[in-house]
């Protein structure tokens, strides 16, 4: 049976709330009037709690990104500006960013239809795979 949010008690949400703001366990504890070994009970053992940080944290990872893909135009334009300004220290770091300074080429790509064929096919039933066997632990 899967729990939800709902099913957390407020000293729960106060440490997730905590938690996912950056607080370590033991600040989280102090700060929470909880003890560290009922945290840390809740992190290994309580799969409601896990699964709702879990939650939490994906969304705020999510509003980062939007964030950032938000403002990734301009920041590439900055560099582009930059390296166009002839400012040598960017231009390295996105040399470096890329392989370019490495040694080796950055690898493309099998240039073989038949070995991306078989890299396909790997890929896709390892993925198979995958949610076969998360399918079976979530029995």
């Amino acid at each position: 049976m899967q729990q939800n949010a709902t099913e957390l008690s407020p000293q729960q949400f106060a440490v997730l709330e905590l938690l996912v703001g950056g607080a370590t366990v033991t600040d989280a504890a102090k700060h929470s009037g909880v003890s560290r070994s009922t945290i840390h009970r809740w992190l290994k053992n309580d799969f409601a709690f896990q699964a709702e940080l879990n939650r939490t944290r994906n969304g705020l990872q999510e509003a980062t990104l939007r964030t950032l893909l938000s403002v990734a135009h301009r920041a590439a334009q900055n560099v582009a500006e930059a390296i166009e300004g002839g400012d040598l220290s960017v231009s390295l770091k996105i040399l470096k960013g890329i392989g370019a300074l490495s040694g080796a080429p950055p690898r493309v790509g099998a240039d073989d239809a038949d070995v991306l064929r078989e890299e396909t096919e790997i890929d896709r039933a390892t993925e198979q795979v995958d949610r076969e066997m998360r399918r079976m632990l979530a029995l």
